[in-house]
Order: C-alpha cells, then sequence, then structure tokens
C-alpha cells in the first residue's frame, strides 16, 4: 500500500483507492498528540468529507470507517465509551456506532436513514465526524480502513494517521536544502 502525504498535514491517503467518491480527512487537535498518564486525557477528533468529485449523482449504499483501538501507538483511541459521532445531512443519513470497545477493530458506518441508498449529487460532500476520542499514551501510527458501498461495487481508501509525543508542535517550519544536495 501507498500512502500519499499532503502539505501541512499529518495524515496521508493511500494512493491506491478504489472508491468512486473521494475522502479527505482532517484532525482535531492538529497534529494529534498522545494523552498523559495520571491527567485528563486530550480527546482528538476526526472528520471525514466525502465528495462525489463526478459530473453525475452517485447511489450510496454506505460507507464503513474501522478505527484501531488499544494501548499502544499503533492504535488511535484506548476506548470508544464516550465517542461521539455525527453527520452533515441528518435528513438523508445515519451513523451506527460500535458501542464500547477497548480493544480491537471499531468500525462507525454512515448509511442510509432510510431505504438502501441515498443519491449523491455531482459535486456534492458529506462530513462524517468522530469525536471526543481520548487518545493513546504511546506515539506511532494508525490506520484507518475505510469501506464504500456502491451497489455491488465495493472500493476501498486508507488513511495513515500519526500521533506525536505530548507537547510536539510546529513553529515556524521551513525546508532547507544545501546548495547542489539531491
Amino acid at each position: 500500500m501507498n500512502f500519499v502525504t499532503r502539505p501541512n498535514s499529518w495524515v496521508s491517503q493511500d494512493a491506491n483507492a478504489t472508491t468512486q467518491l473521494t475522502y479527505g480527512l482532517q484532525l482535531n487537535p492538529a497534529p494529534l498528540t498522545v494523552s498523559i498518564s495520571g491527567r485528563d486525557p486530550i480527546l482528538g477528533s476526526l472528520e471525514f468529507v466525502i465528495t462525489n468529485p463526478t459530473a453525475y449523482a452517485i447511489s450510496l449504499d454506505s460507507v464503513a470507517f474501522t478505527i484501531h483501538v488499544g494501548d499502544d501507538g499503533s492504535n488511535l483511541t484506548t476506548s470508544t465509551a464516550n465517542v461521539g459521532a455525527s453527520v452533515s445531512d441528518t435528513t438523508d443519513w445515519q451513523i451506527q456506532t460500535p458501542g464500547t470497545i477497548t480493544s480491537g477493530p471499531a468500525v462507525y458506518t454512515l448509511s442510509p436513514k432510510t431505504g438502501t441508498s441515498v443519491s449523491v449529487a455531482a459535486g456534492a460532500s458529506i462530513v462524517v465526524e468522530i469525536f471526543n476520542f481520548p487518545t493513546v499514551e504511546n506515539p506511532g501510527n494508525t490506520t484507518i480502513n475505510v469501506k464504500e458501498t456502491v451497489g455491488s461495487n465495493l472500493g476501498f481508501t486508507s488513511f495513515q494517521v500519526t500521533t506525536f509525543p505530548s507537547g510536539f508542535y510546529f513553529n515556524s517550519l521551513s525546508a532547507t536544502v544545501q546548495n547542489g544536495s539531491q
């Protein structure tokens, strides 16, 4: 799996995505930092922007977002107990949450409020937010998997999210390359 990193982002997206819609991810806080043992946890949020980049409507059945739960740096959160989820269009869509999970995969599914699919107009977007999750106490990388269902077609993409050490931040960051270097 190849990942593409975008400037000013701490998220890398799968370069070999097979989805019909496009997916963007914004983190809060950015960069995402670890929680410190014995203190109030750092609460994070993921905001997925799902966009139809085509010139025609797409009939979307569902989108499943899988995050990893556990204590080490390869997980996003330690528990889904108090994690919230919302969608920008509550008329047509709902979010199915996994309940309380403390270890293993947790799946949040965007699905139609009624019927089996919803038409996403050309150029239209849907925003899904998963919020108030406590970050892990160990820095590392985790992968968030996305599974899109459009009729009988399944599409996949993923995001690699980095959780940085406590207190990490950028200030006046600039890249400098030595003259004549590769």
